[in-house]
């Protein structure tokens, strides 16, 4: 037999990410568990990398490599095996998982379901069965990034010899390196046009920069008095209840009012949040408005939580409420019955809050709404 030589990879050179010291490894199927691990790392407020394979369908082991190298802890959802495509997305998982044990990198892997393991892996993975479970595991993996971050010594940094050394196109995904589009996103005439405000809808095939033009103009906005930014971004899972439970026993006049009505009361709910979290210093120079920015906390806190940070928890627990009411609710004949039904009496009041706060706002609160669907 004949052994033909080999040589290792060489090893890297890349720096540790600290703007974003979390590499996360998306499930290709949206659950409660992997959106309850994205809640917690956006609660954390450390930013993070997401390999999606919805976006890449292919990582090779030289970008596996550097992005582990870049990191200081390692997180992926692995799927359950019954789950269509759970076997290439857990192998996957495997693989960074090995990668980043070999470089010492902290890793977790949310198991969904109970079911036997590698024995080779078997001690990093945390099986849950409900999505509550996943809170203490993240939890951890977040403390010990925290530690690291004021362990790690940042050392000098080494120039680049050549001229291909030197060239950086940037991650494929915008979201991993918010911080870094600053310094080459190119400002077109597609994002002149949509902070004037004469475009309000930006379209694209993936990787055209739509993310990149939200971000850059959300970075614009963030210190301006005029101006209030709201940035969601919902993801199709989060509505697969409100589906099946309400709208399926609809015609099609009912499930589109439903639906504008539901996106009317959100947007509602995400621009009192928004002031609340934003204007709480302002309020407190004049009496009057201090008066009513108490007064939007008190209705605001009958319909979501006031700490709350991350849109998707609040959005889930939106959706599970108007679910309850509708499974409670007596028959429905007419669209004003729908939505004494899903949204009561007590949207108005919210509404009225909303409206006297940012109306007597000494700049005039310029509204301005940014959504984002991905």
């Amino acid at each position: 037999m004949r052994v033909h030589p080999f040589a290792s990879l060489p090893p890297q050179t890349e720096q540790v990410n600290f703007d974003a010291p979390v590499y996360v490894v998306k499930s290709p199927i949206d659950t409660n568990g992997s959106l309850k691990l994205f809640s917690i790392l956006a609660r954390s407020g450390l930013r993070y990398r997401i390999y999606d394979s919805r976006e890449i369908s292919r990582i090779s082991i030289l970008e596996a490599r550097k992005q582990v190298s870049a990191s200081l802890v390692i997180a992926a959802h692995l799927l359950s095996p019954a789950r269509v495509g759970a076997s290439v997305h857990n192998a996957r998982c495997a693989l960074i998982a090995g990668i980043a044990v070999a470089k010492r990198k902290r890793v977790l892997l949310l198991q969904e379901e109970h079911f036997p393991q590698p024995i080779d892996y078997r001690d990093i993975v945390y099986s849950y069965t409900h999505p509550d479970q996943v809170e203490e595991p993240v939890t951890k993996l977040i403390l010990h990034a925290i530690k690291k971050l004021q362990d790690s010594k940042r050392s000098s940094f080494v120039a680049p010899k050549n001229i291909l050394e030197r060239l950086d196109l940037g991650d494929v995904a915008a979201e991993n390196e918010i911080s870094a589009l600053e310094s080459y996103f190119v400002r077109t005439a597609q994002f002149r046009e949509a902070k004037r405000g004469k475009s309000r809808l930006i379209t694209g095939r993936k990787g055209s920069g739509k993310t990149a033009i939200f971000y850059t103009l959300l970075s614009q906005f963030a210190t301006s008095r005029s101006v209030t930014v709201v940035d969601i971004k919902p993801e199709g899972h989060q509505f697969s209840e409100l589906r099946e439970v309400v709208l399926s026993k609809m015609n099609v006049g009912f499930q589109e009012h439903t639906f504008t009505a539901f996106w009317d009361y959100i947007l509602l709910c995400e621009i009192a949040h928004k002031v609340i979290a934003t204007d709480s210093s302002w309020a407190q120079l004049d009496p009057e408005r201090r008066k009513r920015f108490d007064h939007l906390v008190k209705i605001y806190s009958g319909h979501s939580s006031v700490e709350s940070t991350d849109f998707s928890e609040r959005l889930l627990k939106q959706i599970a409420k108007i679910t309850e009411r509708y499974k409670n609710g007596e028959s429905i004949n007419t669209p004003g019955e729908l939505t004494s039904i899903l949204f009561r009496d007590d949207i108005k009041d919210l509404e009225r809050a909303v409206s006297n706060y940012i109306h007597t706002h000494p700049t005039g609160f310029l509204k301005k709404v940014l959504e984002q669907f991905v």
